[in-house]
């Protein structure tokens, strides 16, 4: 099976820490401060002088953050909604502890050099394969996980079909059914599955050639298989591309 991060390019960004400009990159699923030779020797160091290791502050973020559905709802959902996060609010230790989880959260989602979408893909991949395989959390997660797939084809059918009021009637799938985008009078009704988020939109492979991807396949990340529609709906195309 493809590991869910093929395809998607490294990212990383820069954040002051101890006094320097360190850099938190982005790699095959895994954030790494870079700069940092041994991250927790240096992070026991600083708690004894009552110090923070901003860099470890955010690693550590991201690792309790990656399957919080909530990064589907407070990122952005594409180009045309940019999230706004202001990275220096004001921490209070005493805050109640719902408050500091969220602050948090927006931390790491005003992170630079798209991180927040690459943090997107890691939520989107751990639902996707939670969604196959059963989970604990997923009848309640279900509506977060309906609406962040709604808000990203809504956004990306607008922006494709040039129509910024369009309205989009949506079913979520099993990743097995039918894929359809059809046109309802002034509506499009859209049948996908959640996991077009980890296999397409994460992936940047939204629309190609002017077409709808509806899914993208690969075994290694050179060579995918697309399933496409022409801005009419009724026009559908495989096609075979090869990145080098």
């Amino acid at each position: 099976m493809t590991d869910w991060w093929t395809g998607i390019p490294a990212a990383s960004t820069t954040i002051e820490c101890g006094g320097h400009t360190h850099t938190l990159r982005w790699d095959q699923g895994e954030l790494t401060a870079v700069d940092h030779e041994d991250l927790k020797a240096e992070a026991t160091l600083a708690a004894l002088a009552g110090e923070t290791v901003p860099c470890l502050d955010r690693v550590r973020a991201w690792d309790r953050r990656h399957n919080d559905v909530r990064v589907l709802t407070l990122a952005s959902r594409g180009a045309t909604d940019q999230l706004n996060v202001a990275s220096n609010r004001h921490r209070h230790p005493r805050a109640p502890a719902r408050r500091r989880s969220e602050t948090e959260l927006l931390d790491i989602l005003a992170l630079g050099g798209d991180l927040p979408d690459r943090l997107q893909a890691e939520v989107a991949a751990t639902w996707t394969r939670r969604l196959r395989t059963g989970h604990a959390e997923l009848e309640a997660a279900r509506p977060q996980l309906q609406a962040a797939l709604y808000g990203r084809v809504l956004i990306a059918l607008r922006s494709w079909l040039a129509q910024p009021d369009l309205s989009i009637q949506l079913t979520m799938v099993d990743p097995s059914e039918d894929r359809r985008l059809e046109r309802s009078g002034d509506t499009i009704v859209v049948t996908l599955p959640f996991a077009w988020l980890t296999e397409v939109w994460t992936r940047g492979l939204t629309t190609i050639f002017g077409r709808m991807c509806l899914s993208a396949s690969t075994d290694e990340g050179v060579h995918w298989i697309l399933d496409t529609v022409a801005p009419d709906l009724n026009e559908t195309a495989q096609l075979s591309i090869t990145i080098d």
